[in-house]
């Protein structure tokens, strides 16, 4: 998914950052387009999977490592996106009903 973008092992940090839409995925290392997807999109919910690996492959991590690999995640957020009039006025009317809460439902999207 990254390819096109070289990570630098020795940076302290970076960001990663996907949007999906209907008609593309986009990914971002750092601000910056790294490859977009048009074809074979995601068309039901999923989930994030965050993981770290070493397996010796001079091209890509740059092993094997000396001493333990290590991956620290700072923080992960996520964002929903409508622009669906309905959903949105639903997704109010359940902010609303639920304002002693942080966190508001979020209503299932039409296609589910």
């Amino acid at each position: 998914m990254l390819r096109n973008r070289q990570l630098e092992s020795h940076s302290p940090a970076c960001s990663l950052r996907f949007d999906w839409s209907d008609s593309n995925v986009k990914y971002y290392v750092d601000g910056v387009g790294s490859i977009s997807y048009t074809k074979n999109l995601p068309t039901a919910a999923g989930s994030i999977l965050i993981n770290n690996w070493s397996n010796g492959d001079i091209y890509w991590s740059a092993g094997p490592p000396l001493k333990d690999s290590i991956l620290s995640v700072r923080s992960v957020d996520m964002y929903f996106n409508v622009t669906d009039p309905a959903l949105i006025e639903e997704w109010q009317l359940s902010c609303k009903a639920s304002a002693y809460q942080k966190v508001c439902n979020v209503p299932a999207s039409k296609g589910s």
